[in-house]
């Protein structure tokens, strides 16, 4: 049974199978007659659920391990200098960069890093990489997402403080992955909450777009496009800040941070700072106080006002008027008896309409009026 193994769907959307594909990237020998056996079916499907493309076939046997033939490119050597100078810029407020690199291969990036004057550390499942790298006294012999997280913890942590690692990226790895949630929850646990994160991908919509079926080999297990790696980012608990092409289209750069609190928080304490304060600035007012505003926004604050007699509600629409305010009980009436008024103060609550509705209340009334908006719970006063 095929199972999203990001989303955990067994809902398809379409399937299909590569017959007699190399059975790996990596899969060279020294004989012909060896090498014409390394071969496979490869079978992809769609999740419904997530849009995620995967095969079913197992893990390569160095899934673990980063293997990057992009280490000899001088092009991409100078477009990864380019790109963190401009992210350090845009996101990383701290002076010093403490770096986690996840899945190192020989320590190319880390050389990068070194090269800004970054202090970088790293994860790599290889230990003949970790040998052959000029950063080896840095780089820890692991892998995240399976049961040796709290080891990985106590071999990084006596390398670096888990609260200074400012920056952590994991480049073209994530795909071979075969629980990328896992995963990257675990590296969670390894970086301060504020970390920014760079993960990349191969970019699918590009391979999709130019039915490139090439690009299909049992070592990337996930092939993502920009809908369905957000939806692992997020579903794995990060907040994206930005995510964008890279390097001609090839590859999907999401740009992200742990997500530590509740979207939720911040909109409870406002609400319960300000609830007492609207009603406490509107006691200050003069007798002759109207309010112009029926729709959500205005029925909000007029509910956590309460009831005052001194109060008349005023809507533009004419199905409004003659109704009454759901919360609050205030009768709507036409801003019509605003012409009638010799003095008085007028309150202002209509969202993205409130210039608008500001400038016809001028021209509406004769009178001596003061106007309010309000803002952060208070009334502000326009002049």
């Amino acid at each position: 049974m095929k199972i999203c193994r990001v989303c955990n769907s067994k809902e398809i959307r379409d399937s299909f199978t590569l017959k007699n594909f190399p059975s790996s990237a990596q899969g060279w020998t020294k004989s012909e007659i060896e090498a014409k056996v390394l071969k496979e079916d490869i079978n992809i499907f769609e999740c419904k659920q997530c849009g995620l493309v995967q095969i079913t076939n197992k893990p390569v046997k160095y899934y673990k391990e980063v293997i990057r033939s992009s280490a000899y490119s001088e092009d991409m050597k100078f477009q990864r200098l380019r790109q963190f100078t401009l992210l350090k810029k845009l996101y990383i407020k701290a002076n010093k960069i403490r770096a986690l690199e996840i899945g190192t291969g020989v320590g190319e990036y880390m050389s990068i890093c070194k090269e800004l004057n970054w202090e970088t550390f790293g994860i790599e499942g290889s230990i003949e990489n970790i040998k052959k790298s000029l950063e080896k006294e840095k780089i820890i012999n692991g892998f995240v997402g399976e049961s040796n997280t709290e080891e990985l913890k106590l071999k990084l942590f006596k390398l670096v403080d888990k609260e200074k690692i400012n920056f952590c990226y994991c480049l073209n790895f994530i795909e071979h992955w075969p629980n990328p949630i896992r995963s990257l929850k675990e590296i969670k646990k390894l970086i301060s909450n504020d970390a920014i994160c760079l993960f990349e991908v191969p970019n699918f919509n590009m391979i999709k777009e130019n039915n490139l079926y090439s690009e299909f080999i049992p070592d990337h297990l996930s092939y993502f496009t920009i809908n369905s790696f957000s939806y692992l980012i997020n579903s794995a608990g990060y907040e994206i800040i930005k995510i964008e092409n890279f390097y001609n289209d090839y590859i999907i750069s999401c740009y992200c941070k742990p997500k530590n609190e509740s979207d939720l928080k911040n909109l409870n304490n406002k609400y319960n700072s300000e609830k007492e304060m609207i009603s406490k600035s509107i006691t200050q007012l003069n007798n002759n106080i109207f309010f112009w505003g029926a729709g959500h926004q205005a029925l909000a604050y007029l509910s956590m006002i309460g009831s005052n007699k001194n109060i008349k509600v005023i809507d533009s629409a004419i199905f409004k008027q003659g109704n009454f305010c759901p919360g609050s009980g205030y009768k709507i009436h036409d801003p019509k008896i605003l012409e009638e008024v010799d003095n008085g103060e007028l309150i202002i609550s209509c969202g993205g309409y409130n210039k608008e509705v500001l400038k016809i209340a001028k021209n509406l009334i004769k009178g001596d009026f003061n106007f309010y908006y309000i803002v952060n719970g208070e009334l502000r006063r326009i002049e």
